[in-house]
């Protein structure tokens, strides 16, 4: 993706969570090519294993920045965040449980969520917020 892309749709203004995201998306697209390439049960299994930790550790700084900053809209965006964890969760335990299928939609989902959440939505926001509370990285 061009940085011209990024910035159209996917930057929020906040440094730290915007190379988070990128990170984000970077893991996502090594799965899908993993997925395309290679079917290695062990290589999949850390790749997710890797993502839903990031990703974990990615929405708890976002919390964090919103507590710190008293951020108005922090209860409905971590109930986002809480679906995604738990939705990360059902996929990699019902994965592991050998539902190959899985894998394909869990990409996808990932996919659209941070695409809704970044673009659409509930980061923006928070980033404009913080931008207006002076917030320096």
């Amino acid at each position: 993706m061009s940085d011209k892309d990024w910035d159209k749709y996917y930057k929020v203004g906040i440094k730290p969570i915007d190379a988070q995201h990128r990170v984000l998306i970077r893991m996502i697209s090594e799965l899908l090519t993993i997925l395309n390439e290679n079917f290695e049960k062990e290589l999949i299994s850390r790749t997710i294993t890797s993502l839903s930790e990031y990703t974990v550790n990615h929405l708890e700084f976002e919390e964090n920045l919103m507590e710190k900053y008293n951020y108005p809209e922090i209860d409905l965006h971590k109930k986002e965040h809480e679906e995604l964890k738990l939705r990360i969760l059902n996929y990699i335990k019902n994965y592991r449980e050998n539902d190959n299928k899985l894998l394909i939609e869990i990409t996808h989902y990932l996919i659209k969520w941070l695409k809704n959440h970044i673009m659409n939505g509930a980061d923006k926001q928070l980033g404009e917020f913080l931008k207006s509370k002076g917030f320096v990285e």
